[in-house]
């Protein structure tokens, strides 16, 4: 019975398999004589080396080989509870490797140093040594190893501990009981015999002498050469021998016959051979005589006269002579013996060559160990082959996809993968193993399947809850419901897996209370969650009163809760708060024909009712000028009104290109540092509307780490009490979020790589910086915070030069993929702001169909749950919206027409794409898309590359003309959420005076019913508001003075045009509209170009210096409904 394993390898190495109660409980003296002693070191996951202090071993775990810190230790001249096979003798020390049964996620290795002894240099007993597990039944168990016989050093893979030893072939010992193959050990002993014949009648040289003086050891040493020096076998054995006499030894010249031929084999097919299909069935081989004669060649004889003689005739000297085709179907099951006798005159001398050919029809069988079953943890599988025929196991190969291993014709394995080592299963899942055997005759076995089960292990997700005083109703992922009435820890009631995530949110607050989470999400890592903390404190209340009012209003607070009011009076908000939150409240939808301002209508909760916000309405008349804005530092290339953003009464002002080296914040008067050595490094301004209407300067925030060319103040946001900044071009190399201080990475490795800003007002009304933000996957030239946006307490910033080829969103961490084959896609990352005032990662959001240079990010909003991003450069040739899943056509051909994207935050806090969003014209080069803005309902989209020369409203379906001779004219886009959560367009929007190159969509912004439109480009020479129908002078004279539109919805639902905004200094270049911003009846609108050389506020009529001296210093004008 042959037995074929994969751990027949290299190197007689002993591993010692150390059962329960075997342990020795002291070291003394092993059977060898030699004194045991240990060598100990700590190793965990990082990996590491031990070596003995007497130069013998080194032992090395690599990185990754341990999931947790282990005490190695190494006893040396250890004494295995089983013996070492007779046949074998040590060459090195044997070693003990604990703790006992620990397994290896990466094998390990051990190098051991042999001494030389009195083996011979590379000759058969150094040849010979392998490496071996000891087990104790006396048996041992083959590694992988390799031998280096120059150096000395033997080398094995540890995939798991216990006693090791290197040996090597003890010849003296072995005896024909230790035989296991032998039909291969004939063949050897015929091939010698062979040899011997050939050398002739000298008795020195004859074969029964050679026999005589080897046995009983003969044959089974020849077992052991050819497992362990190839087909070399006569000179390998006898290297130092002369047996042709010519005065040199074998291994330095060929052996030459003294008598007769010489009859060799030249080459063979395989010497194995079956009738099955598939299998080897035919073979040959080829000979060749040293001298001309005669030849027969017989089958299964004693000698050259009898068996079945084959075929005979003349033989010339040194020419290969084949025998083909030998057929399974035509020999014995087992062994067949072919005879070469060749006959030489004088003499005659007959010589012969002993050619063996099994013939097997047995199907090899596979088996694995440990067998299928279910296990607790990873578990390492050998494979092994059982084969009762002529043949021995040649391969065996394995699957755990579900199919069958194959082999072709020559034994490569087609599906599947060759066995040449153990295979750890999952560390958790089921898998099927399916294994597949191949012998040396071609017979393939069927395959043997094996199921491995490794459950994965579950976590519990819990913590504590104080300050109750009530009932609380908890949710972990949206469910699992557990309801607590005192202070205690919980735990729910559903486990959870390793990797998966949990969140934990209120369900239900108690009555006069709100209960918070902290540590409330994140993600299961092998072990129980108890770090969950829920806080109950008081709650209070939002509110104030409204007058004026004769219609139907509808407020909002935090982007969220809706109000709706028909009469004066005071209002209160549903939902309470806890003492230190947000609350910002604006006018969502105003009456028809009325106008309602909020005042008051932000700032944190402090320990009580806020009752003072007051909400004034008046009859929609007109919009007038309310203030001209200049920074306190004006000067020239500053840029002040790049970027504007507004909430009830607090604007702020991005101003880039300034260059102030300051890196702190100035409250008040908003004095800055005039060390202007820090070019471009930006700054932002804050503005606020006093009691008396006025408007003056709040503060002056710079970034903490402001340095040159940052651009701080490129994108700005505001809501409530909350200031959002992005500096695109800053180059810190972090990749985590800093709350608090803000501080930063020193490391500017980044470039462009961009970052963000959180300030926040204090109770006190001074701004402090509240955190410093970063892409959780910042790289160069991702432009993180090209643009920004917030609502409440959440946060959203676009990096449209981002890189990553990924397509889905990520919520909670926002890992990301690190394939970025997707140039300048674009990326959107939402962050929101914890119970306990630290702001998080949320998520990572990508198109659906995200392409090279697409720019997904370059404008972004956001309105309470719903988050619009636009892509300018999206190559879609769709013309109709995607609901739900955001499918878009394959089609790009339409370069640059542009897609915007809508998202919503899930009830579970999941955040899902909810439509894709395209213009019903959409055409290459529109860039629909470049400007976004949001109110609940309702979307905004700019294209200021459409080219429609229409100059009206299409309300309804937005059917746009298709006369496209005003080039870069513009174009605005307007949606809206129907009942059912569709998106459908809702209006299409064009300027009253729409001209070429006016860019007019250039920016965007929408509040409840009203709808801004800057066009910065537009040429007008008009210095005056036209209210109504929004007429425009036709003198265009004021080149890129530009211009800003504001439409209203009627009560009809239809939009109108409502006024037409100029600047009242309106110079060619100064760009007014290429920010706007509006909240309720506030329009704030930028004009970077503008090149006033004041340094103050004008309120009321906005006048404004004459003095034109600083260049692109810029303004910003403010609006109001009176």
């Amino acid at each position: 019975m042959r037995r074929f394993s994969i751990f027949l390898i290299a190197g007689f190495f002993f591993f010692y398999c150390k059962k329960s109660g075997n342990d020795a409980s002291s070291l003394g003296d092993t059977a060898s004589g030699a004194a045991a002693y240990q060598t100990s070191a700590q190793i965990g996951a990082a990996g590491g080396t031990i070596s003995d202090p007497n130069g013998q071993w080194t032992f090395t775990v690599p990185a990754g080989a341990l999931s947790e810190t282990k005490t190695i230790t190494v006893t040396t001249n250890a004494t295995p509870v089983g013996s070492v096979p007779q046949e074998f003798a040590a060459s090195a020390s044997l070693l003990k490797l604990e703790p006992s049964g620990l397994t290896f996620l990466t094998p390990a290795t051990l190098k051991v140093t042999y001494p030389q002894g009195e083996m011979s240099e590379g000759g058969i007993e150094e040849k010979s040594q392998k490496q071996y597990y000891i087990n104790d039944d006396s048996t041992v168990t083959a590694m992988a190893t390799t031998l280096n016989t120059t150096t000395n050093e033997i080398t094995a893979q540890v995939p798991h501990f216990t006693i090791t030893g290197t040996l090597k072939t003890n010849i003296t010992r072995v005896n024909s009981g230790s035989i296991t193959r032998p039909s291969r050990v004939r063949r050897i002993a015929n091939n010698l015999i062979t040899y011997f014949n050939n050398l002739g009648s000298d008795a020195a040289r004859n074969a029964e002498f050679q026999m005589a003086a080897n046995n009983p050891m003969l044959l089974a040493f020849l077992n052991k050469l050819v497992q362990i020096l190839g087909s070399d076998i006569f000179t390998a054995a006898f290297p130092n021998a002369d047996f042709d006499g010519d005065g040199t030894v074998n291994s330095a010249d060929p052996i030459v016959a003294v008598n007769g031929a010489n009859v060799t084999l030249v080459s063979s097919g395989s010497l194995f051979v079956s009738t099955n299909p598939g299998a080897i069935n035919s073979t040959q081989f080829v000979w060749r005589s040293s001298a001309t004669g005669t030849y027969s060649i017989g089958l299964n004889g004693t000698n050259c006269s009898d068996g079945t003689q084959l075929a005979s005739g003349a033989v010339t000297q040194n020419v290969d002579n084949t025998y083909t085709p030998i057929n399974a179907s035509a020999l014995i099951d087992g062994d067949n013996e072919f005879r070469v006798c060749v006959t030489t005159t004088p003499g005659p001398i007959t010589r012969f060559l002993m050619v063996e050919i099994a013939r097997d029809e047995v199907l090899p069988v596979s088996s694995a160990s440990p067998a299928g079953g279910t296990y607790s943890t990873a578990q390492n599988v050998s494979m092994s082959c059982l084969d009762t025929g002529a043949a021995e196991c040649a391969q065996i190969a394995f699957t755990t996809n579900g199919s069958d291993p194959t082999f072709d014709a020559a034994g490569n394995v087609t599906n599947g993968t060759l066995v040449t080592e153990m295979w750890m299963t999952p560390a958790t899942g089921n898998t099927t193993l399916k294994v597949r055997s191949r012998d040396e005759a071609g017979n393939i076995g069927t395959t043997t399947s094996f199921f491995f089960s490794v459950p994965a292990p579950t976590y519990t997700v819990g913590g504590v809850v104080s300050g109750l005083n009530g009932t609380v109703v908890l949710q972990n992922n949206g469910g699992d419901n557990l309801t607590l009435t005192t202070n205690s820890s919980f735990t729910f009631a559903t486990v959870l897996t390793s990797g998966s995530a949990y969140n934990v949110t209120v369900s239900t607050q108690p009555s006069d209370q709100v209960c918070t989470v902290a540590s409330a999400g994140g993600t299961v890592a092998a072990a129980n969650i108890s770090s969950v903390t829920v806080s109950c404190a008081t709650s209070y209340t939002v509110g104030g009163s409204v007058t004026g009012l004769t219609g139907t209003l509808v407020l909002q607070n935090n982007g969220g809760e809706n109000r709706t009011l028909t009469a004066d009076g005071s209002f209160t908000f549903a939902a309470s708060l806890a003492s230190g939150s947000a609350y910002d409240v604006t006018a969502l939808t105003n009456p028809a024909s009325q106008v309602c301002s909020v005042a008051n209508n932000g700032g944190a909760i402090a320990s009580a009712n806020v009752t003072n916000i007051t909400v004034q309405c008046a009859s929609d008349t007109a919009w007038v000028q309310d203030a001209y804005l200049k920074a306190s530092n004006a000067e020239a290339i500053d840029y002040f009104g790049y970027s504007v953003a507004v909430s009830g009464s607090t604007v702020v002002v991005g101003a880039y290109g300034e260059d102030s080296n300051q890196t702190t914040i100035t409250n008040t008067d908003g004095t800055a540092s005039a060390n202007n050595s820090a070019t471009n490094s930006g700054a932002a301004y804050v503005f606020k509307r006093e009691i008396n209407g006025d408007w003056v300067q709040d503060a002056y925030l710079k970034a903490s780490n402001a340095e040159a060319n940052d651009n701080f103040g490129w994108s700005v946001a505001v809501s409530g009490s909350t200031v959002i900044v992005g500096a695109f071009r800053e180059e810190s190399y972090q990749t985590t979020i800093t709350n608090a201080d803000g501080s930063a990475s020193a490391n500017n490795s980044a470039s462009y790589s961009g970052a963000v800003y959180v300030f926040k007002r204090e109770s006190s009304g001074d701004w402090v910086q509240d955190a410093y933000l970063k892409a959780s996957n910042a790289e160069v030239g991702d432009q993180f915070g090209w643009s920004v946006a917030v609502s409440g307490s959440t946060v959203v910033v676009g990096a449209y030069g981002e890189d990553s080829n990924q397509t889905t969103i990520t919520n909670t961490d926002g890992a990301a993929s690190a394939n970025n084959s997707a140039d300048d896609s674009g990326a959107v990352y939402v962050f929101k702001r914890e119970t306990n005032g630290d702001w998080v990662q949320e998520a990572y959001l990508k198109a659906t169909n995200a392409g090279v240079d697409e720019q997904f990010g370059n404008s972004v909003a956001v309105s309470g749950s719903t988050v619009v991003v636009g892509a300018r450069y999206e190559r879609a040739d769709q013309t109709t919206i995607t609901n739900t899943d955001g499918s878009a056509s394959a089609n790009k051909s339409a370069n640059g027409s542009g897609a915007v994207y809508v998202f919503k935050r899930e009830s579970s806090g999941d955040w899902v794409q909810d439509a894709y969003l395209k213009a019903s014209n959409a055409e290459v080069s529109d860039q629909f898309g470049w400007s976004v803005a949001v109110s609940g309902s309702t979307v905004v989209v700019g294209a200021n590359g459409e080219d429609s020369n229409q100059t009206t409203i299409t309300n309804t379906d937005g059917a746009a003309s298709a006369n496209n001779s005003a080039d870069d004219s513009g174009a605005v886009y307007v949606f809206k959420r129907e009942t059912n959560g569709d998106w459908v367009q809702d209006a299409y929007l064009k300027a009253s005076n729409a001209e070429a190159i006016d860019y007019f969509g250039y920016s965007v912004a929408v509040s409840g019913s009203t709808i801004v439109v800057g066009a910065y480009q537009e040429d007008s020479n008009q210095t005056i508001i036209t209210n109504t129908d929004g007429a425009a002078s036709a003198i265009n004279s004021a080149t890129n003075s530009g211009a800003v539109y504001v439409f209203k919805r009627e009560t009809n639902g239809d939009w109108m045009q409502d006024a037409y905004l100029k600047a009242s200094n309106a110079d060619a270049n100064d760009n007014f509209g290429y920010s706007v911003v509006v909240s309720g009846s506030t329009i704030v609108v930028g004009a970077y170009g503008e090149a006033s050389n004041q340094t103050t506020i004008t309120n009321a009529d906005g006048t404004a210096s004459a003095n034109n001296s600083a260049t692109n210093s810029g303004a910003v004008y403010i609006f109001k409904a009176f």
